[in-house]
């Protein structure tokens, strides 16, 4: 049978924080429908150079209104408005990722055959 709500909602915040990562998120926060997504902190971190931010950056100035890209001091932030849930925050996500993780879609696919 289906999954109970909070044992889906447990797994979908897991999907979250795994994708979350491989995109080189190190904090996410998802509050009163808005997604902030915080980067590593370190401004010198090899991450900047490499292909995973590049993507992102791609996908900011593609979709300027999907998302704002901000800096404060040495912190950068990505944030999306109008996030309802976890699950619909994952779906945001998903397109900022070089490469989904194989475990991340295993859980997708074990959650949609549970909602069913």
């Amino acid at each position: 049978g289906p999954l109970p709500d909070p044992a889906q909602q447990l797994l979908h915040t897991m999907r979250l924080r795994w994708l979350a990562q491989a995109i080189g998120f190190e904090r996410l926060f998802l509050k009163q429908g808005r997604l902030s997504c915080h980067f590593v902190a370190d401004p010198q971190s090899s991450y900047y150079q490499g292909e995973a931010f590049t993507h992102v950056l791609q996908f900011v100035q593609t979709h300027p209104r999907a998302c704002a890209m901000k800096q404060k001091s040495d912190k950068l932030t990505l944030s999306f408005e109008n996030v309802r849930s976890v699950k619909e925050a994952w779906e945001r996500l998903k397109p900022l990722a070089v490469e989904v993780p194989e475990m991340v879609e295993v859980e997708a696919r074990v959650l949609e055959v549970g909602e069913e």
